[in-house]
């Protein structure tokens, strides 16, 4: 029987989703509620109270940390829940084992070792693995259609049964006319017989295993724990695909059981694909999938602030290696400039693969500037190829209607007034810069305007930190800045820019 959940404090839930950066909290409260009351009107209803939910949402909008999410929360509210991670497991033979290690993982320390449920279950479970690594079914056919004499003599030997001698599968062979003929019907007759038997034997093992387990959920001996099992699935969508396909199907039918609940977390797009893969292009992957879930939920896309936020934590950018403009944080900052390039989530995504690689390898003393660097990475996206001054001159004239300001304030009073700055003057102030002397660069630090006075205050830091002010030098140095676009290009080399199909 289905159990009113244990309603945890806001204070716990708050605790529980902390980081919760892209609103998967409500997701995971909707969801809860909806599956615990589904399954309970299944029960009143008579029918089978077991439910297979898929959770759709690309790559990077938070799945996995969901998932996590709500296996702490679920776990709190005393359900048992077990884990599994597809993609990790990926390796074996079959998902079915993959499967059964969860479930053993989550229930084994809540019931006594001599539990008789608990043993045939667990008996239960190694035929029917048992039956997987033997290649049981398929396999056998196989071998049956296209072997040879001494692949169809080991066939009709049945695990029980006594050994044929070798001369008899000799005599099949060397025999002539009509005694080889009959020996060789005997021999296929005798493996039918086992693969029939071995069948019937599987489907014997397969409905103890659903019963047991149905059994052992309903028991009121799991030490005050709460059903359905909740069975929280990630990653399948990177698996291959012919063990992604063999794990909805062990989930169909081996797992149709009261009292269990599976949320399987998929980029469903890229299953479709994987399917496709197996089956062929023309195979409508869409209504094949449908035949597994009993639902689908669409994860909301989040606003792209709330995004930004999440790809600086998932990612671990290195804040100290940037420099942004003042009275501002690097969320902010970078959530604008998306805004005003129009991007779409995956490409913010491939910019922070971008960045994440440039910060790797950057071993310099000044910071990367970013009021530069992003409009670089812009132009390397999507493919614009400009140099430095066109690319401003392209933006200056997109008839877009969006404009991008930075906040430059707080300089002492005897600079011009200004609250914000156009980032895209900022982004020609530096490009005008970049290439004059320290002299000349020292001389605009004395300019009243506080946006002139920004951009070359950063580059005489780069100069007093990276080359000393240019005393060691015949000749002052270039900025760095200049070797943005090559750094760019390289980094991107190790990402996919893919266009929109």
């Amino acid at each position: 029987m289905t159990k009113t959940p244990n309603n945890l404090s806001n204070k716990r839930m708050s605790e529980i989703w902390h980081d919760d950066l892209l609103g998967r909290r409500s997701d995971a409260e909707f969801l809860s509620k909806f599956l615990l009351s589904r399954i309970k009107e299944r029960q009143e209803q008579g029918r089978k109270a077991s439910y297979v939910l898929n959770v759709n949402a690309a790559w990077g909008r938070g799945k996995t940390f969901f998932l996590t999410n709500l296996a702490k929360q679920l776990k709190e509210q005393g359900y048992l829940v077990a884990e599994i991670n597809a993609w990790q497991d990926d390796h074996a033979d079959d998902p079915f084992l993959s499967v059964m290690s969860a479930i053993n993982k989550t229930i084994s320390p809540l019931v006594d070792s001599e539990n008789k449920v608990w043993k045939n279950l667990k008996n239960n479970a190694g035929s029917i693995a048992l039956a997987v690594v033997k290649g049981a079914g398929k396999q056998v056919a196989k071998k049956l259609i296209g072997g040879g004499m001494d692949e169809i003599s080991s066939l009709a030997e049945g695990e029980d049964s006594e050994r044929l001698p070798n001369q008899t599968a000799v005599s099949a062979i060397k025999g002539a006319g009509e005694g080889a003929t009959k020996e060789v019907n005997r021999l296929i007759d005798k493996a039918g017989e086992n693969l029939l038997s071995n069948f019937e034997q599987s489907r014997k093992s397969i409905n103890d295993f659903q019963q047991n387990l149905e059994e052992l959920l309903s028991e009121e001996k799991l030490k005050d724990k709460q059903t359905p099992l909740f069975i929280l699935l990630d990653e399948l969508d990177r698996c291959r695909p012919t063990y992604a396909i063999a794990m909805l199907e062990r989930v169909k039918h081996l797992f149709d059981v009261n009292n269990i609940i599976f949320i399987i977390a998929t980029d469903t797009e890229q299953l479709q694909h994987s399917i496709k893969a197996v089956y062929g292009q023309g195979f409508d992957s869409a209504s094949y999938l449908n035949r597994f879930f009993d639902r689908s939920y669409e994860i909301k896309s989040p606003n792209i602030k709330n995004f930004v936020a999440y790809q600086i934590k998932l990612r671990a950018i290195d804040k100290a290696k940037l420099s942004i403009p003042p009275n501002t944080d690097l969320t902010a900052f970078l959530s604008d400039a998306f805004s005003y390039f129009e991007y779409e989530l995956r490409d913010i995504e491939q910019f922070f693969e971008i960045l994440g690689n440039i910060i790797t390898v950057w071993d310099k003393k000044i910071e990367i500037e970013m009021s530069v660097m992003v409009f670089y990475i812009y132009n390397f996206q999507k493919k614009l190829f400009l140099q430095p001054s066109e690319l401003a001159e392209y933006l200056n004239k997109r008839n877009t209607g969006l404009s991008w300001k930075i906040k430059v304030t707080n300089y002492p009073s005897n600079f011009i007034k200004r609250e914000n700055a156009n980032a895209l003057d900022v982004f020609s102030s530096f490009l005008s810069m970049i290439e004059k002397t320290l002299d000349e660069i020292n001389e605009i630090t004395t300019s009243n305007d506080i946006q002139q006075f920004w951009c070359a205050n950063r580059l005489s830091k780069e100069y007093a930190k990276e080359h000393q002010s240019g005393l060691n030098y015949p000749h002052p140095p270039f900025s760095i800045i200049k070797d943005y676009p090559e750094m760019i290009s390289t980094a991107g080399r190790l990402v996919s820019i893919k266009d929109e199909e």
